[in-house]
């Protein structure tokens, strides 16, 4: 009964851990799409440094790559996305 009762604790941790890193995929897309749009807007309005927009620029394109990949992860698998 102890191994049971261990082994259905462990499946719910690890449920729980992979519901809070979908939903951090989940924010990659639309948190990355607004980085590049501060990033633009800084390009244009802002006396920024290069290097401070290119660091934008980069932190954009990493988390709208890590949102593209989880959205093509959930369409090999068939599950939704956005559940």
């Amino acid at each position: 009964m102890k191994i049971n009762s261990n082994k259905t604790d462990l499946d719910k941790k690890r449920e729980e851990e992979r519901r809070k890193l979908r939903r951090k995929f989940q924010m990659c897309l639309p948190l990355g799409a607004l980085v590049l749009l501060l990033a633009l807007l800084c390009k244009q309005f802002a006396y920024l440094s290069d290097f401070t927009i290119g660091f934008l620029e980069g932190i954009a394109i990493a988390l709208l790559v890590a949102g593209v990949g989880y959205l093509i992860w959930c369409k090999v698998k068939k599950e939704k996305p956005f559940e």
